[in-house]
């Protein structure tokens, strides 16, 4: 990481259709955030190797696909960390890290914790395939476009 305080990163598997919607998101802000003091990264899903870059940013931006939310819908919440009964940092559990656990571990290692959000994009096809259907292309269009929006209103308050 440099000097960039705003971290964005788009997760998902591109090789199972929708599932690809968080990267889509993060190379769609590669473009319009260009030239701006943010990063934006894409990952098939979220590493313990995150939490080093997690650490050194202000914000951060967490973008994936979800089945709980109707197709082509999003949300955006607020994530905090979750840290174990002696504020140790949680261990991984199979393949699957959740936002939450992540920032755990960031609060337990460093004693810090980025403000995040989580958005998340409704989803209706996860076969394998590099497709996204139409619904889930125009949301990851529409949450690129939330995104640039808040990340410039950050910008803009510093």
């Amino acid at each position: 990481m440099s000097d960039e305080k705003i971290l964005i990163l788009g997760y998902g598997n591109e090789m199972r259709g929708d599932d690809g919607v968080g990267p889509l998101v993060a190379q769609l802000l590669e473009k319009t955030l260009e030239g701006m003091p943010v990063g934006v990264r894409q990952a098939q899903m979220l590493l313990p190797e995150f939490i080093v870059d997690f650490s050194q940013v202000e914000k951060l931006v967490l973008v994936d696909a979800t089945v709980n939310v109707a197709p082509g819908e999003w949300t955006r919440k607020p994530i905090v960390a979750v840290a174990s009964a002696d504020g140790s940092p949680l261990p991984s559990v199979g393949h699957f890290l959740s936002p939450e656990s992540v920032l755990g571990s960031v609060r337990a290692l460093f004693d810090r914790e980025p403000e995040t959000w989580l958005y998340t994009i409704g989803v209706a096809e996860m076969a394998i395939g590099f497709q996204l259907s139409p619904r889930s292309r125009a949301a990851a269009e529409l949450v690129a476009r939330e995104i640039e929006l808040q990340v410039r209103g950050w910008l803009a308050a510093r």
